[in-house]
């Protein structure tokens, strides 16, 4: 009864498929037209970059060339500016794509030139993620136990709960490799660990693989309704999520649950809807996977007639991909000497360019040292001109001074020579003073001397005389004496005034 319950569901989902896929194939669509849009306006820089890989990684769960042809444009844009984080987040992409494709030498060279950048630049986030999809590689070409040694080491680079969807995908990875080991029991113990990460932190996506994964897992334990109840969950959410690739893997499942329980109409039911999905988003792995059930189921029908059809649609599809991938291989091909040709072109652009702002530069500089030169200038002539009318304000001035001290040195002279006349002058008279005043001398040592001389006489015998000078006659004498010389300093005096009327 309740493997007819989940029957019904599973069939609910697939009814509901076209409308479901309709409107979430628009939605992206539009994320898809809104980021080449983007990538129209952006200039050539490291935003472009980014819109590149987020193109790429819408396209990688639905067509893997055109997640490598826009990881490869991120690829060589970083490469020319130089951007050692946008070479490496391609190569990371180039490295999931070429994995996707089966490419494993190409996948394992790009994701180990991403991983050795990244440990550069110790980015342990994306190392993380560059150590996932390398323990991917080698679990496809059967290096299990180097795949668990990655993831484990992947599961040690992460701090404790961050990028929980990366560490529940490694514990699911590593179940993957256990399964393959045959070791079922240890797959089962990593897959739960996964899906109890992975739902805790609501990562859907990465859910519906898990339960994928689990389903695989029950399938070879013959646990068919284990099986359908997982794929049911992992449908639902890859619809909801719009994750074709993932969605074409659950339908195959479905396949395999139906072949491995005998019910080959159901079986060829979901191989309906799983050839639907493929054509319409042109998934050439799925379609082949899908050819080569239709073969098996006919093959167990007993319709060999149908099982032969399928067969050569499945060889046709063979020859159309081995020639598509020769046809995308010429393409890369002259997207590459292409691509050479315009980035050649740009460099040639770009030193034109810097050419051009080499000379522009040079003009403007030369322009400036000319303006400065010429401003120079002005302001030297400008004060030149200032300083020669100051100049010749001064001439003028000194000139004017000059005249003032010449009318003065004149002024001066004739002072001095007035002064010198004055100075003979009074010379003269001071000469002919002296003479008189000799000459004065002389007559006063001559006149004056005989009344002196009479006069000291007449004391001298004074001195000698025994009754003193009570004498009348002696003393008529001594007045006589007196008198004359009185009278000859008078003489004297009138005759020296006379002579000197200023004195």
């Amino acid at each position: 009864m309740w493997t007819k319950i989940r029957y019904g569901i599973v069939l609910f989902f697939c009814t509901g498929y076209s409308y479901a896929h309709y409107n979430l194939n628009q939605d992206w669509v539009d994320q898809i037209d809104s980021l080449k849009t983007q990538l129209k306006l952006l200039k050539m820089d490291t935003t472009k970059v980014h819109v590149y890989l987020e193109l790429s990684y819408h396209f990688m769960g639905n067509n893997t060339q055109m997640a490598i042809d826009y990881a490869d444009s991120a690829l060589r844009l970083s490469s020319r500016l130089n951007y050692a984080l946008g070479e490496a987040q391609a190569n990371n992409r180039l490295g999931l794509a070429f994995e996707l494709e089966k490419s494993h030498n190409r996948a394992l060279e790009h994701v180990n030139l991403a991983l050795t950048t990244h440990k550069k630049i110790k980015d342990w986030k994306w190392i993380a993620l560059d150590l996932n999809v390398l323990g991917i590689i080698y679990r496809s070409e059967g290096k299990f136990h180097k795949s668990i040694d990655t993831y484990e080491q992947l599961l040690e680079t992460i701090p404790e709960g961050e990028m929980t969807s990366i560490a529940g995908l490694a514990y699911s990875n590593m179940g993957m490799a256990y399964f393959d080991l045959k070791q079922e029991d240890s797959a089962q113990y990593y897959y739960e660990v996964a899906l109890k990460i992975l739902n805790q932190h609501n990562h859907k996506r990465e859910t519906a693989f898990v339960l994928d994964n689990l389903a695989t897992l029950s399938i070879s334990q013959k646990d068919f309704d284990k099986a359908i109840e997982y794929l049911v969950q992992a449908i639902e959410i890859n619809q909801k999520e719009g994750n074709f690739i993932e969605l074409g893997n659950n339908y195959v499942h479905l396949v395999k649950v139906h072949i491995e329980a005998g019910d080959n109409q159901k079986a060829l039911y979901f191989l309906d809807h799983a050839s639907e999905l493929s054509s319409k988003y042109q998934l050439a792995a799925l379609m082949k996977e899908v050819l080569t059930y239709y073969k098996v189921v006919y093959v167990k029908m007993n319709n060999y007639e149908e099982a032969y059809e399928y067969s050569e649609k499945e060889r046709m599809l063979s020859d159309s991909l081995l020639s598509q991938a020769q046809t995308i291989q010429i393409a890369n091909l002259r997207k590459v000497h292409e691509f050479e040709r315009l980035h050649d072109n740009l460099l040639e652009s770009d030193q034109k360019v810097k050419m051009q702002q080499r000379m522009l530069y040079i003009f403007v500089t030369g322009a400036f040292l000319l303006l400065a030169l010429i401003y120079l200038l002005l302001k030297f002539f400008r004060n030149k001109v200032k300083s020669n009318e100051a100049l010749a304000q001064l001439n003028s001035e000194m000139m004017s001074q000059s005249e003032k001290l010449k009318k003065a040195n004149e002024q001066i002279k004739k002072m001095n020579e007035n002064l010198e006349r004055l100075i003979g002058e009074r010379t003269e008279e001071l000469q002919k003073q002296n003479e008189k005043l000799i000459e004065y001398a002389n007559f006063n040592a001559h006149e004056i001397r005989g009344p002196m001389a009479r006069l000291s006489g007449l004391l001298n015998l004074s001195k000698n005389y025994p009754e003193g000078i009570e004498d009348k006659d002696f003393l008529n004498k001594v007045f006589e004496a007196i008198v004359e010389l009185e009278q000859k300093v008078e003489e004297i005096s009138r005759v020296f005034k006379e002579e000197n009327p200023e004195t």
